[in-house]
């Protein structure tokens, strides 16, 4: 492992990349799902091999508490912020994520509109709770 550090400038634009397959995610795009999925697993592996305890301490900000109305919501209905552990919350909601609408291979045909439906909409549920989780990560403990 390197003690690479990224520049301000090279952090902001992974962020805007993010925060771009986030958006596509939402819309139903299946590649940006899958992207945001594969680094949500990459980063809970080398959370778990605790490869990053360091850096994500540094990483964190106090400007990062701008949140979307979706995740200002988890944090409202859990009421106490200060006592709020948000990367249980975010462990919390990734579990929803797998149990609930877990990641699923479209198929290579549909066969009709109303399947196709369906399976979109449950990617996209997937990627908005996944969001959810990543914003609620990005908090200051």
């Amino acid at each position: 492992m390197t003690d690479y550090k990224a520049t301000p400038e090279q952090e902001d634009a992974l962020a805007r990349a993010w925060a771009f397959q986030q958006q596509w995610a939402q819309r139903g795009d299946e590649d940006s799902a899958c992207f945001l999925e594969l680094r949500s697993r990459i980063e809970r592996l080398e959370l778990g091999a605790g490869i990053h305890d360091a850096v994500i301490k540094t990483l964190k900000s106090p400007t990062s508490t701008v949140l979307s109305p979706a995740a200002q919501a988890v944090l409202d209905d859990y009421g106490d912020f200060e006592a709020a552990n948000t990367d249980a919350m975010a462990a919390a909601l990734r579990a929803v994520a797998d149990h609930v609408v877990p990641l699923e291979l479209h198929p290579r045909f549909y066969k009709d509109c109303c399947q196709y439906s369906e399976v979109q909409t449950r990617a996209r549920i997937r990627a908005e709770l996944l969001a959810i989780a990543d914003e609620l990560e990005q908090l200051d403990d």
